[in-house]
């Protein structure tokens, strides 16, 4: 008997869910037509069917199948096939079949069916899971691409104007991920995962917990690279107040940022209150709130107030605004300081400082309430070039001024002023010193008269180099006196030996 095989693929690659034939859900269903004597078959066949990966020769693929006593009716015939889960994406197979002993030639290529045109690529294997470019696929969906810029998988939401996802993920896992992204090359610039957002609002990731309590997290990063990144974010545009990094929280107690371990570098400017930082560290702090403190193990070191005061050494609230308060002891150019302040080196003070008194003095450059010592005692120095000085004439009448001058034993009354020493003390009254030397009295902002003897060396020298002279002169004259007296003397010892010569006549 001669058997025709008239290959007509009607339909191929149908999932049947139907329990005949005891189909899988790689069973698909193979129409074709089969002539006897060039007429239509009809009758009861044995029917063999074997998958090949070429037109002749090449490898079969899977098992062959048999099928006895095929029904055939009109010449056509249909039949449930399953070569079990092979890769029918892109790759070329062919069937050949045996008729009662007979194997029809050529081999019939394997042909998509209409409904089946738009699966290209899909393999599902016997655990059900599905590949996408690939045919060993290792999760219930697996996506592989290699073309250049490709996309494994797009999600894409198009929906204009109510919440939507390109792609969405859920882990109910406790320990589990809802999308997990990761880049295997182990050089290069890659991305576990790279979101982008067109919108001028918009967010290229946003990550949300949903838990009221616990430690849940919107979104966590991490990397095992020695010079990784955890978390990566730039801001590229070169215009614009944009964020690289930005983080809010709505509760009084929680954190806006929070990092641990390491260290934390920012090469700009940085501000705390301030969103236009004009320092590297540019703290703004509203009224009524502190804004600096720096602790060590506990303890306040560095702290600017909620009253706008700065305390150095230890911690206070009662600074006032613009003041500062030192603690403990402060050193200017010494580590170990054993006093209030103890300063190693040289210093400037342009203002006026007063020194043992709390009661600031407004009219002297320095004020010392008690006593005061230089090592070698003597006066104050002063620039006394003459290249400094011009109008030089020689003073005179200095004897006369220290003369008219009166001085006194007294004692101040005022004990509340910084003027007060207990005890008798030896001095000149102002207002009788201004009589005399009115240069030396000048009035302090408090309205008393004070003594200020500019000059009072000077003087002195002056009038001791007058008494000089006038002893000079006098001792001239005591001179001229003495010389006189001793000629007359001579005088008169030769009058006596004159007379003693007549009397002894």
């Amino acid at each position: 008997m001669r058997t025709d095989f008239l290959a007509a693929l009607l339909g191929a690659v149908v999932f049947c869910s139907g329990q005949a034939f005891a189909q899988t859900d790689t069973t698909f269903t193979y129409q074709g037509a089969l002539n006897e004597a060039g007429a239509p078959a009809n009758g009861s066949f044995n029917l063999e069917f074997s998958l090949y990966d070429a037109l002749s020769g090449g490898a079969q693929i899977g098992s062959t199948i048999t099928i006895a006593a095929q029904s055939v009716s009109d010449g056509v015939f249909s039949s449930q096939l399953d070569f079990g889960a092979q890769d029918f994406s892109g790759n070329s197979y062919w069937l050949e079949i045996v008729v009662d002993g007979n194997t029809l030639s050529p081999r019939q290529p394997m042909t998509a069916s209409p409904f089946s045109i738009q699966t290209r690529g899909l393999f599902v294997d016997s655990n059900e899971n599905v590949g996408f470019g690939t045919t060993n696929p290792s999760s219930p969906v697996h996506a592989v691409t290699s073309n250049f810029l490709g996309r494994a998988v797009f999600g894409e939401a198009t929906n204009t104007t109510n919440l939507s996802y390109g792609v969405y993920g859920s882990a109910a896992s406790s320990i589990g991920y809802g999308v997990f992204g990761i880049a295997t090359a182990t050089v290069g610039d890659n991305n576990g995962g790279r979101f982008l957002s067109n919108s001028t609002s918009g967010s290229g990731v946003f990550g949300h917990a949903n838990a009221f309590t616990g430690g849940a997290t919107g979104g966590t990063f991490q990397s095992n690279s020695t010079s990784g990144h955890g978390s990566y974010s730039a801001a590229l545009a070169v215009t614009g107040v944009n964020y690289g990094v930005r983080g809010k929280t709505n509760s009084p107690s929680g954190f806006a940022g929070y990092f641990e371990g390491g260290k934390n570098y920012f090469e700009g400017r940085v501000g705390i209150g301030e969103d236009a930082p004009s320092d590297l560290l540019h703290v703004n702090a509203s009224a009524g709130v502190s804004a600096f403190r720096v602790q060590t193990d506990g303890s306040t070191r560095i702290r600017v107030n909620d009253l706008g005061g700065l305390s150095l050494g230890g911690n206070s609230s009662f600074v006032a605004d613009g003041n500062t308060y030192v603690v403990n002891n402060l050193g200017i150019g010494d580590a170990t300081p054993d006093e209030k302040l103890d300063v190693i080196g040289n210093g400037v003070i342009s203002g006026r400082l007063t020194v043992g008194t709390g009661t600031p003095q407004a009219t002297f450059g320095l004020a010392v309430a008690g006593t005061a010592a230089k090592t070698g005692g003597g006066s104050w120095a002063v620039f006394s070039d003459k290249r400094l000085k011009k109008n030089i004439a020689p003073m005179t009448g200095s004897l006369d001024t220290i003369s008219a001058l009166r001085p006194v034993n007294f004692e101040y009354t005022a004990k509340d002023h910084f003027s007060f020493t207990p005890g008798v003390q030896s001095g000149f009254i102002a207002q009788q010193v201004q009589a005399v030397i009115p240069q030396w009295v000048n009035t302090a902002e408090d309205g008393y008269l004070y003594i200020d003897q500019v000059g009072y060396e000077a003087l002195i020298v002056d009038a001791i180099q007058e008494l000089r002279a006038e002893k000079d002169e006098v001792q001239y004259e005591v001179n001229s006196l003495q010389l006189e007296n001793e000629m007359l003397r001579a005088r008169l010892e030769r009058l006596e030996q004159m007379m003693s010569v007549l009397v002894d006549r």
